[in-house]
C-alpha cells in the first residue's frame, strides 16, 4: 500500500487511527490496521482506481435535485459534476464575475490593466 499511495495511506491512517507516523509502529500491526481500512478510504479508492469521492457524490446528488426542480422553460442548469470530468472551466457560469489567481492580478485590473 505504501508503494501505491504513501501520502494517502498517512492520511487514512492518521484520520482513522490517529497514527501520524508510520514507522512508530511494529510491521505487521501497521499492516493489520491499514487492511482494515473502510473501503472508501483514500487509499483504497487509489488502489481500485475509483474517481468518486464524497465530493463528486454530493455533486451528483446536487445535480439531479437540479433537474428535478428545473421547469422546462430556459437553459437546463449547469452540472457541477462536469466540473469534475472536465467538461467545464471553474469560471463557466460565474454570472460575469471574474477570477482572480493572484493579488497582485487583481490590482493590475483594479488599476485599469
Amino acid at each position: 500500500m505504501i508503494a501505491i499511495g504513501e501520502d494517502e495511506l498517512i492520511c487514512d491512517m492518521a484520520e482513522t487511527y490517529g497514527i501520524y507516523s508510520y514507522a512508530s509502529l511494529p510491521l505487521l500491526t501497521y499492516a493489520t490496521l491499514a487492511s482494515g481500512l473502510r473501503p472508501g478510504s483514500r487509499i483504497r479508492q487509489k488502489m481500485d482506481g475509483e474517481p468518486l469521492s464524497e465530493l463528486y457524490i454530493l455533486s451528483m446528488i446536487f445535480d439531479r435535485i437540479g433537474s428535478i426542480f428545473w421547469s422546462g422553460e430556459g437553459d437546463p442548469p449547469k452540472r457541477l459534476t462536469d466540473l469534475f470530468d472536465g467538461k467545464m472551466d471553474e469560471t463557466s457560469g460565474n454570472s460575469g464575475k471574474k477570477i482572480f489567481s493572484s493579488p497582485e492580478e487583481f490590482e493590475r485590473e483594479w488599476e485599469g490593466g
